[in-house]
């Protein structure tokens, strides 16, 4: 595919960057021209592509630079790991919309037995953790609390084979995960592998937030393991 290289670069300083009044992945001031330059170019590529709605279409350009990404990098990453399905992972409503679409072409049964499965796995973390769930006054104390106790816990669309039940349209957070270090043995998970992070990868996940606000008036995210037993999608998962 025909792409500029701004977009497959890694983001390398630490300064805070604010998107959308949220504070996104570190990003130094001196990378900021860049990253609107290769966001321009990310958001054109987006529109020649066209025919898909905005998450889709994120996705599939996001999969394409990163096979790109992979032609001249060699990465850890490969089919069999999952390593990175036992972390807390986030999600749009958009996002969990296509993973609610994407379990309704299943067949029936199927689709029950895993939904099912999926909304017990939900309940019972939501009650062994309520108190702090429901305690916790800022976001930022429940996102540390989450992302500790979530450690080494295997993603709810995690089967027992170790494959990923949404592959196909897993969140963004999942598809930007990359790294260069081999990860080891998933059962025994003590820290997480040193991500690499790109341009492109930044983009695809700021782009689907703005996207989430213009649509809701607001940035409605939440952690993949609490969206099967909220309000707005709790009633497919029985």
């Amino acid at each position: 595919m025909d792409y500029n290289p701004i977009l497959l670069e890694r983001i390398k300083s630490k300064l805070p960057r604010i998107i959308n009044n949220k504070t996104a992945i570190p990003i130094g001031m001196e990378e900021v021209e860049r990253y609107e330059k290769a966001k321009q170019i990310f958001e054109g590529m987006l529109a020649e592509k066209g025919g898909e709605k905005l998450v889709q279409g994120i996705f599939r350009l996001h999969d394409e630079l990163t096979v790109e990404y992979r032609k001249d990098h060699v990465l850890a990453c490969r089919k069999g790991c999952d390593y990175c399905c036992h972390q807390l992972v986030c999600c749009s409503a958009a996002e969990m919309g296509l993973i609610v679409n994407f379990f309704k072409n299943l067949p029936r049964e199927r689709r029950r037995r895993i939904s099912r499965g999926i909304k017990k796995k939900a309940w019972k973390f939501y009650g062994e953790n309520k108190k702090v769930i429901e305690g916790s006054s800022r976001w930022e104390m429940l996102d540390n609390f989450l992302r500790s106790k979530l450690l080494g816990v295997p993603c709810i669309y995690l089967s027992k084979q170790g494959q990923c039940l949404i592959y196909p349209v897993r969140p963004i957070d999942c598809r930007v995960a990359k790294t260069e270090s081999p990860c080891g043995d998933s059962r025994k998970i003590e820290g997480l592998p040193n991500e690499i992070r790109l341009f492109c990868d930044q983009i695809a996940s700021d782009l689907i937030m703005e996207g989430e606000k213009e649509k809701f008036g607001e940035m409605e995210i939440a952690p993949l393991i609490g969206w099967p037993i909220s309000q707005q999608f709790g009633s497919f998962f029985k």
